[in-house]
């Protein structure tokens, strides 16, 4: 008789904690069983096995309660491998979250332990009908079999729907003339959309990078900080190419789905094979194949954002986070709040493996480590083909003899310069960062703003649908004839988005264009069929959101256009300004990557802001030496780091209670360098109402302990749910 150690599906503190069950049979760590529960029957995943060397009865009675068997083994073999399960484990304990939900967050839906996951895809075959030349040679055959027969001419193998069923056939098969062969199937296969070079040559720039790199033997995390086209992904692949030729595993992480066709192309144009791909674009079951894939040791390199940075790689030797200073890589919404380059950096180290952070606008953070030498800095600071950087051009929003009657969203500099390039027969990005045609909707009389009933944020207006759209959570509504509060039937608009940008176009030029944002293409092959006819020159203007601003790669490009540079300055975020330069800065390097220096117009109502300049200038150094001045006057990361609680119940005195208790207990402590924020407003989001206590702290391990008894006395109210955030990117 066995004992297995065994975590509920359940994600809640409370049953954060092993359950013991019974089995007869030999159990492996690492399964899924059917267990009964509290009168349910759901699944469990078991995380330890013991031999019992007394009955079961005489056991229970020892430990005081009775030991239910499991109902049902659901795995032959462990679904994690060693290594994820102890990164679990350590995630759990870095992140104050449940192990369960761990596990869950690192497996793809169909063998995530919770029973929902049982209805999800399981492997496909495909069955085939192979030939035995061994039986053909002492059997006698009649005319209908020797003509059968003649299909296997040229191949030794048919698919199955290659032949009709037949008493033929089935004789055939019985006499073992005809074998049915199934083979595992593959629902994905990576493709090639852009033609690449099969062979890459390495500048003496880049050739002394990747010898930093892959010949450091201290250091095993490093900043390789090139400028837009300097050519960070050819050091990557040498880079990927070095790991596996000492066959080992690589993971490279980008941070759009926008981006994993590129570097998938990059990759398949080079090693041909051995390339699997995760994201959540791909279908339940082509993540389930994928997945099993690389498990199986059937490719050594994946590709995928930031959820891929739990890919079960073997023999793992390298890990790249490129655009490391992008906000996808944090997942600040949904239940378990990871940062990708924090998981990166244990199994980096929990594998002896080397991790690159790649980009030309590196992270103020990252960039303050490489400064006190905690990783190492390697610098690309010339483009691949040795062309200067754009001529930027800043426009004033707020000259208005710089805009025509006929449009709001463009200026005449930048209709000028467009007018040009399109005459030249070289093409134009504009970058607008908001979806829709408004971001918000507000009535003129009273000056109410429509917001969303679940999420209280302002709702975007979409014109295409003539509906008010939530980008958080997805709540849809037409839009309104009257003001619900006064009744009036007049509106306007706030920011102009992508479909505004689209009307004024029109507007001013006659010629097909593309459109990139995540209403229109929110699935892989969409963005691989916009991204392929631009770069084969089917349209000569590509208006898109953020999913063009970075990583593209396009030959004919000459001219960027960054509409309403505003949008993320005036954010309320301590990152705001990082944002900002980064995707200014990221879209003027799209342009003139190749023989011709490029151009850029940025059109924007604060000329003057450091932000805006840096970005125009190019100029990283001087944007980090302002923006770090700022986060030390402030106690902002890197100096300090922030903790987050974030109150939730139905009930108002509830949220209120517990954001006085949270904050009453870490003012307690009165620990060095722990700083209380808040509580702030209480808001009320759908039926809950909300409240934030944030505590900034240098360092984690000092409040740990406490922090695990804070959630000791928390975790068995019903009332209250509190999520904790390590270092938010919302702040």
């Amino acid at each position: 008789m066995y004992i297995l150690k065994v975590l509920v599906e359940h994600t809640t503190l409370k049953l954060n904690r092993e359950f013991l069950y019974s089995s007869e049979e030999k159990v492996e760590i690492g399964v899924r069983v059917f267990i009964n529960f509290n009168n349910q029957k759901i699944v469990g995943f078991v995380i330890d096995v013991f031999e019992l060397n007394e009955t079961l009865e005489s056991y229970s009675r020892r430990i005081g309660f009775e030991i239910k068997p499991v109902a049902e083994i659901l795995d032959d073999k462990p679904i994690l491998n060693d290594e994820l399960r102890n990164l679990a484990t350590q995630l759990s304990e870095h992140y104050f979250y449940p192990l369960i939900g761990i596990l869950q967050t690192m497996l793809p839906p169909s063998m995530k332990p919770k029973h929902v996951a049982l209805n999800s895809p399981k492997i496909k075959y495909d069955e085939f009908y192979k030939l035995n030349k061994e039986k053909l040679k002492d059997e006698i055959l009649s005319k209908n079999a020797a003509k059968l027969l003649l299909k296997f001419e040229n191949t030794p193998v048919l698919n199955k729907n290659k032949l009709s069923k037949s008493k033929t056939l089935d004789d055939l098969i019985s006499r073992g003339i005809i074998e049915i062969e199934t083979i595992e199937a593959n629902r994905y296969k990576p493709v090639i959309t852009f033609d690449y070079e099969k062979e890459i040559t390495l500048t003496k720039e880049q050739e002394k990078a990747f010898e930093e790199i892959a010949e450091e033997k201290e250091t095993s995390t490093f900043l390789l900080k090139g400028i837009t086209g300097s050519g960070k992904t050819e050091v990557y692949i040498k880079l990927i190419e070095r790991i596996k030729l000492e066959n080992k595993g690589s993971i490279i992480l980008v941070p759009e789905i926008a981006l994993t066709p590129l570097m998938i192309s990059r990759l398949l144009s080079y090693f041909g094979e051995g390339v699997a791909v995760l994201h959540s674009s791909l279908t339940p079951a082509q993540r389930y194949d994928e997945y099993r894939r690389i498990a199986k040791g059937d490719a050594q390199i994946v590709v995928g954002i930031r959820s891929a940075i739990f890919a079960p790689v073997h023999n793992l030797g390298l890990i790249i986070i490129d655009e490391e200073n992008d906000d996808s890589y944090k997942e600040d919404d949904q239940r378990f709040l990871y940062n990708a380059k924090d998981v990166a950096l244990m199994r980096a180290n929990n594998n002896n493996a080397k991790l690159v952070l790649g980009s030309a606008t590196p992270s103020v953070d990252t960039m303050a480590k490489a400064k006190k030498g905690l990783i190492k800095l390697v610098e690309l600071n010339n483009r691949y083909y040795d062309v200067d950087l754009p001529n930027v051009t800043i426009v004033d929003r707020n000259d208005k003899n710089l805009f025509s009657y006929k449009s709001s969203v463009f200026s005449l500099p930048l209709i000028q310069k467009m007018k040009k390039v399109i005459a030249d027969g070289e093409q134009v990005i504009l970058l607008i960062n908001s979806r829709g045609y408004s971001n918000n909707l507000q009535c003129r009389e009273c000056g109410e703003v429509f917001k969303c009933p679940t999420c209280n944020l302002p709702l975007h207006y979409h014109r295409l649908d003539n509906v008010l759209y939530c980008h958080h959570c997805e709540f849809k509504m037409k839009k309104p004839t009257h003001c619900p509060k006064c009744n009036s039937e007049y509106f306007k608009f706030g920011n102009f988005g992508i479909e505004k940008v689209e009307e004024d176009f029109k507007k001013i030029f006659s010629i097909p264009y593309l459109v990139l944002d995540s209403d229109r293409a929110n699935k892989t092959y969409q963005i691989e069929e916009t991204l392929k006819d631009f770069n084969d020159n089917k349209a000569q203007v590509l208006i898109g959101t953020q999913m063009v601003s970075k990583g593209h790669d396009f030959k004919n490009v000459s001219l960027v256009g960054v509409l309403n540079a505003d949008t993320l300055l005036n954010f309320p975020n301590y990152r705001s300004n990082e944002v900002t330069f980064s995707l200014i800065t990221q879209t003027i390097g799209r342009a003139g990557r190749f023989e011709k220096t490029g151009e850029a117009v940025i059109q924007t109502s604060y000329i003057n802001d450091f932000v805006i300049k840096c970005a125009a200038e190019q100029n990283y150094q001087k944007f980090y030496e302002e923006e770090i001045k700022r986060r030390k006057m402030s106690d902002y990361p890197p100096f300090m780091n922030i903790l987050s609680f974030t109150m939730r119940s139905k009930k108002e005195d509830m949220t209120k209670k517990y954001s006085e208790t949270i904050k009453n207990y870490f003012a307690s402590l009165l620990l060095n360098d722990v700083t209380v924020l808040g509580p702030s407003k209480i808001t009320k989001v759908g039926p809950y109402f909300l409240n934030n206590v944030f505590v900034k702290y240098k360092k984690l391990n000092v409040l740990s302990d406490q922090i695990k008894l804070l959630i000791d006395s928390y975790k068995n109210e019903k009332d209250i749910q509190v999520k904790i955030n390590l270092n938010p990117y919302n702040y």
